[in-house]
């Protein structure tokens, strides 16, 4: 999973899930309107990442970002109907950045240390796989 119910306690805190899922914090139920939250999430994170990545993420290599967004995701579902705006806002951002992954606009940053995909020039990414300035000869930025 994506988000989980430790990272989404962690973020939103075990009172305010409380308060969205009608459920006493720690209860079975509790755990399960949480986790069926993470999973749709991770649903819908998947069908942005279905042609970019090789499904599922390697559990051990899921970048924060992707976990950071799944738990967006998963917290605006459990609004229901009724999001706050705060909610509304981070969803939003979470299905920009995915779309932007999907487009190519964006990486995943799943490459290796020093190597920057194809499709990842002027992303994020592609700035955090490649070395810096310092380390590329800064010398030609002060010309």
């Amino acid at each position: 999973m994506y988000a989980t119910l430790a990272q989404m306690t962690d973020l939103y805190g075990a009172d305010d899930l409380s308060v969205l899922t009608g459920e006493e914090h720690p209860s079975a139920a509790f755990e399960q309107r949480v986790d069926a939250a993470c999973a749709q999430a991770d649903v819908e994170v998947d069908g942005y990442l279905v042609d970019v990545a090789a499904l599922p993420l390697d559990a051990d290599r899921i970048p924060a970002i992707v976990r950071l967004h799944a738990c967006r995701v998963a917290y605006y579902h459990l609004h229901r109907d009724r999001p706050t705006e705060k909610a509304k806002a981070d969803y939003d951002t979470a299905i920009r950045y995915l779309e932007r992954v999907q487009s190519g606009k964006a990486s995943l940053g799943l490459a290796v240390a020093g190597e920057v995909p194809s499709d990842a020039a002027g992303s994020v990414g592609a700035v955090l796989a490649t070395p810096g300035p310092l380390a590329q000869g800064a010398d030609r930025f002060l010309r």
